[in-house]
């Protein structure tokens, strides 16, 4: 019998910073200015609906699927974690050991339901998790297969402008914290 699985539903234009941290790391909700960041886990098997844009529509009951300008920028990837790993906790729990305020942890939930998340699906952890010890899958347009994370990473390097080899080092850190493995979307 496998362990169930919860995943971390991430869009390719972060994997070549993922890649070159080696890691996911936690990040604040956009209009979260209170708390630690938090890396979020789903235990929804197909999709995570609040990891979604705006913009992309849903399938039937299948994955949100990106405009078709959106599909030639970015694919979609999932990062798997044992649902019992002890650094998770759930929600509501997680906002609480993150210290997010009450309005804050209420706006987060309001957008999920909007875009038909369910907030009960949600674990999360204030730590960083290097990407050795996770799952890695690939959306195929019909399924979740299995993947290589450098492969991937690399296709959607050469989709994706890389900041400037001549940038600073202060540069290219705010693009893998903005762009890279600090890019969860709830």
């Amino acid at each position: 019998m496998s362990t169930p699985l919860v995943w971390h539903y991430t869009v390719g234009t972060h994997l070549p910073a993922i890649t070159q941290t080696r890691k996911l790391l936690p990040t604040s909700a956009p209009y979260a200015n209170t708390g630690c960041p938090i890396l979020w886990f789903s235990k929804a098997q197909t999709w995570e609906p609040a990891a979604a844009t705006l913009s992309w529509k849903r399938s039937a009951g299948k994955v949100f699927l990106p405009t078709q300008r959106e599909s030639r920028q970015q694919g979609l990837y999932r990062f798997g974690l044992p649902a019992g790993d002890q650094r998770l906790a759930p929600w509501p729990t997680i906002t609480s050991l993150a210290r997010m305020a009450i309005p804050e942890s209420i706006a987060l939930v309001s957008r999920a339901l909007q875009v038909g998340a369910s907030p009960t699906d949600w674990m999360g952890t204030l730590e960083m998790i290097p990407v050795s010890e996770l799952t890695f899958q690939q959306w195929d347009g019909e399924a979740w297969q299995e993947a290589e994370l450098l492969t991937c990473a690399e296709q959607e390097a050469s989709r994706v402008p890389a900041p400037a080899s001549q940038a600073s080092e202060s540069s290219r850190r705010f693009y893998i914290h903005n762009y890279g493995a600090s890019h969860d979307l709830h």
